[in-house]
Protein backbone atom coordinates (compact mmCIF):
# COMPACT_ATOMS: atom_id res chain seq x y z
CA UNK A 1 0.00 0.00 0.00
CA UNK A 2 1.79 3.20 -0.96
CA UNK A 3 2.32 5.96 1.80
CA UNK A 4 0.04 8.28 0.89
CA UNK A 5 -3.17 5.92 1.18
CA UNK A 6 -2.00 4.46 4.49
CA UNK A 7 -2.15 8.51 5.73
CA UNK A 8 -5.72 8.61 4.07
CA UNK A 9 -6.96 5.85 5.82
CA UNK A 10 -5.72 6.82 9.10
CA UNK A 11 -6.81 10.46 8.68
CA UNK A 12 -10.46 9.09 7.49
CA UNK A 13 -10.46 6.48 10.60
CA UNK A 14 -9.56 9.16 12.94
CA UNK A 15 -12.09 11.77 11.74
CA UNK A 16 -14.91 9.31 12.67
CA UNK A 17 -16.72 10.20 15.65
CA UNK A 18 -17.14 7.22 17.22
CA UNK A 19 -12.78 7.47 17.53
CA UNK A 20 -10.83 8.57 20.36
CA UNK A 21 -7.05 9.98 20.69
CA UNK A 22 -4.53 7.80 21.47
CA UNK A 23 -3.49 4.85 20.10
CA UNK A 24 -5.36 3.14 17.29
CA UNK A 25 -6.06 -0.71 16.03
CA UNK A 26 -6.63 -1.42 12.74
CA UNK A 27 -8.14 -4.92 11.63
CA UNK A 28 -8.26 -6.85 8.68
CA UNK A 29 -10.29 -9.81 6.10
CA UNK A 30 -8.55 -11.84 3.43
CA UNK A 31 -6.23 -9.14 1.76
CA UNK A 32 -7.42 -6.86 4.02
CA UNK A 33 -5.51 -8.14 7.05
CA UNK A 34 -1.98 -7.96 4.81
CA UNK A 35 -2.94 -4.38 3.93
CA UNK A 36 -3.65 -3.92 8.01
CA UNK A 37 -0.03 -4.78 9.21
CA UNK A 38 1.20 -2.56 6.54
CA UNK A 39 -0.67 0.02 8.00
CA UNK A 40 0.30 -0.92 11.28
CA UNK A 41 4.25 -1.32 10.09
CA UNK A 42 3.82 2.13 8.42
CA UNK A 43 2.42 3.89 11.37
CA UNK A 44 3.88 2.68 14.55
CA UNK A 45 3.46 5.75 16.25
CA UNK A 46 -0.26 5.15 15.85
CA UNK A 47 -1.13 1.57 15.35
CA UNK A 48 -0.77 -0.34 18.67
CA UNK A 49 -2.64 -3.41 17.49
CA UNK A 50 -3.67 -4.93 14.53
CA UNK A 51 -5.08 -8.45 13.67
CA UNK A 52 -5.73 -10.19 10.38
CA UNK A 53 -7.77 -13.13 9.83
CA UNK A 54 -8.13 -15.33 6.95
CA UNK A 55 -5.09 -13.39 5.07
CA UNK A 56 -1.85 -13.81 3.61
CA UNK A 57 -0.30 -11.83 6.14
CA UNK A 58 3.04 -13.59 5.60
CA UNK A 59 3.49 -12.46 1.80
CA UNK A 60 6.06 -10.34 2.89
CA UNK A 61 7.08 -11.55 5.76
CA UNK A 62 10.74 -10.33 7.79
CA UNK A 63 10.54 -6.75 5.57
CA UNK A 64 7.01 -6.48 6.63
CA UNK A 65 7.38 -7.69 10.38
CA UNK A 66 11.08 -5.57 10.82
CA UNK A 67 9.08 -2.63 10.78
CA UNK A 68 6.12 -3.74 13.44
CA UNK A 69 5.55 -2.45 17.17
CA UNK A 70 2.07 -2.97 17.38
CA UNK A 71 0.36 -6.27 18.94
CA UNK A 72 -0.47 -8.64 16.68
CA UNK A 73 -3.12 -11.43 16.33
CA UNK A 74 -3.10 -13.81 13.32
CA UNK A 75 -6.26 -16.05 12.48
CA UNK A 76 -5.55 -18.31 10.04
CA UNK A 77 -8.38 -20.62 8.26
CA UNK A 78 -6.91 -24.51 8.42
CA UNK A 79 -7.66 -24.56 4.46
CA UNK A 80 -4.83 -20.80 4.10
CA UNK A 81 -2.19 -22.41 6.07
CA UNK A 82 -0.46 -25.77 7.18
CA UNK A 83 1.03 -26.12 10.66
CA UNK A 84 4.53 -26.35 9.22
CA UNK A 85 3.44 -22.66 7.29
CA UNK A 86 2.26 -21.35 10.74
CA UNK A 87 5.61 -22.07 12.29
CA UNK A 88 7.84 -20.79 10.42
CA UNK A 89 5.52 -17.58 10.11
CA UNK A 90 5.84 -17.50 13.98
CA UNK A 91 9.64 -17.63 13.45
CA UNK A 92 9.55 -15.07 11.58
CA UNK A 93 7.93 -13.02 13.62
CA UNK A 94 9.70 -14.35 17.08
CA UNK A 95 12.53 -13.44 14.69
CA UNK A 96 11.81 -9.87 14.22
CA UNK A 97 10.74 -9.35 17.91
CA UNK A 98 7.01 -8.82 17.34
CA UNK A 99 4.29 -9.16 20.16
CA UNK A 100 2.37 -11.82 18.51
CA UNK A 101 -0.30 -14.75 18.78
CA UNK A 102 -0.57 -16.28 15.69
CA UNK A 103 -2.90 -19.78 15.36
CA UNK A 104 -5.01 -22.00 13.16
CA UNK A 105 -8.38 -21.68 13.68
CA UNK A 106 -9.33 -25.64 13.79
CA UNK A 107 -12.29 -26.79 10.97
CA UNK A 108 -12.11 -23.46 9.22
CA UNK A 109 -11.25 -22.26 5.54
CA UNK A 110 -10.73 -18.89 3.92
CA UNK A 111 -13.47 -16.50 5.02
CA UNK A 112 -15.01 -18.35 8.18
CA UNK A 113 -16.02 -15.02 9.53
CA UNK A 114 -17.87 -14.08 6.44
CA UNK A 115 -21.64 -15.46 7.55
CA UNK A 116 -23.08 -14.88 3.87
CA UNK A 117 -20.75 -17.25 2.79
CA UNK A 118 -20.67 -21.20 2.36
CA UNK A 119 -17.21 -20.59 4.48
CA UNK A 120 -18.78 -19.38 7.32
CA UNK A 121 -17.62 -20.65 10.93
CA UNK A 122 -20.18 -20.06 14.02
CA UNK A 123 -17.25 -21.35 16.10
CA UNK A 124 -14.27 -19.92 13.85
CA UNK A 125 -15.84 -16.10 14.14
CA UNK A 126 -16.96 -17.05 17.97
CA UNK A 127 -12.97 -17.40 18.31
CA UNK A 128 -12.03 -14.68 16.19
CA UNK A 129 -14.31 -12.97 18.62
CA UNK A 130 -12.69 -14.21 21.74
CA UNK A 131 -9.34 -13.04 20.38
CA UNK A 132 -9.53 -9.78 19.02
CA UNK A 133 -11.50 -7.97 21.61
CA UNK A 134 -9.66 -8.76 24.57
CA UNK A 135 -6.62 -7.76 22.11
CA UNK A 136 -8.37 -4.10 21.69
CA UNK A 137 -8.81 -4.38 25.12
CA UNK A 138 -5.26 -4.75 26.30
CA UNK A 139 -4.22 -2.42 24.22
CA UNK A 140 -6.42 0.43 23.81
CA UNK A 141 -8.03 0.57 26.95
CA UNK A 142 -4.76 -0.55 29.73
CA UNK A 143 -1.96 0.51 27.01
Amino acid sequence: MPGGQHEAYLRFLTAQPEVTTGPLAVTGYCIGGLLAMHTAAAHPDQVAAVAAFHGPVGADGPALFSRLTARVHLGHAAGDISPEGLRELNQALDAAGVSHTSEIYPDTVHGFTMSDTDAFSASGLRRHWDRLLPLLDRTLRNG
